[in-house]
């Protein structure tokens, strides 16, 4: 479910005309990269050299702004902010489904032997492989990122004991059982087997899959619709539910006062030399 649509169940809809026009203007960025310089200037760099002056960050909230202020009344409400907020996190979805899409193609044709189809042979002896790890304590807690970037979609793996619980643990005990893990797996191969022919093809594989990834997904919106309703107010000094330009550079001012960790007025690979600051306001 779009987080735009979900937070429409709690506020007014943006005007007809701007809920039409979909927002443009710089690079997708996301919070959370306050602390960290690389991220920054790669999401504020406008003209590529690899450095930000201050007036340079200005331009980039400028056109950010003017984008977010989809009436163009020189302000943005919480639904435009929200519009915004959504389209930046499509964008940054789509690396990510893209190498989740490519690991499912990958895990399928592991699991099937490279054949067309799973097995029930080969689906059981794959259970007992992931619960013999677990049994023996081989498994990590939880993976870390490949890049050192939390996910935003918090998918469950079976390489993890963190994810194994997420997945199997019915009885919400922390620990699994054979007979829990068993009778789980037994119900995800019926699940997944939707035509009943006693195998999984890649239809079958990846529509269960996107299930799992479109509850991830409106679990990640029930977090940005709460995320999202705090930076504006944080953003909205006055308390008047728009935040003017004043009140938008005067947050992007602190962003970009954080990730100049020297203080000579620009951001470069430099800053990352020195400790972070610490991180107020929002973006």
């Amino acid at each position: 479910m779009k987080l735009t649509l979900a937070l429409s169940l709690l506020l007014p809809a943006v005007v007809a005309h701007a809920a039409d026009k979909p927002a443009s203007g710089p690079r997708a960025s996301f919070s959370g990269h306050g602390e960290n310089v690389r991220h920054f200037i790669q999401a504020h760099d406008l003209d590529g050299d690899g450095a930000i002056d201050r007036a340079e960050f200005e331009r980039f909230r400028r056109q950010r702004f003017e984008a977010t202020d989809l009436d163009r009344d020189g302000a943005i409400s919480l639904p435009e902010y929200v519009t915004e907020f959504d389209a930046r996190l499509d964008e940054m979805l789509k690396p990510e489904l893209a190498a989740i899409d490519g690991m499912t193609r990958t895990r399928f044709s592991a699991l099937a032997g490279g054949g067309s189809h799973v097995t029930r042979e080969r689906y059981d002896a794959s259970g007992a492989r992931i619960y013999a790890a677990y049994a023996a304590d081989k498994l990590p807690t939880a993976l870390p990122a490949a890049d050192g970037r939390r996910r935003l979609l918090d998918l469950p793996t079976t390489h993890s004991r963190n994810g194994l619980m997420a997945l199997y643990d019915r009885n919400s005990d922390s620990h699994l059982a054979r007979e829990e893990f068993d009778t789980a797996r037994a119900e995800q191969f019926e699940r997944t087997d939707v035509n009943r022919d006693g195998r999984i093809g890649f239809d079958e594989y990846a529509t269960e899959y996107g299930e799992r990834i479109e509850r991830a997904r409106h679990d990640l919106n029930v977090r940005a619709i709460r995320q999202t309703r705090v930076r504006f107010g944080v953003l909205d000094k006055n308390r008047d539910d728009r935040v003017d330009w004043g009140e938008y550079m005067a947050s992007g001012q602190r962003l970009f006062d954080g990730n100049d960790r020297n203080g000579d007025g620009r951001v470069d690979a430099t800053d990352a030399t020195h400790p972070p600051k610490p991180r107020t306001g929002a973006n």
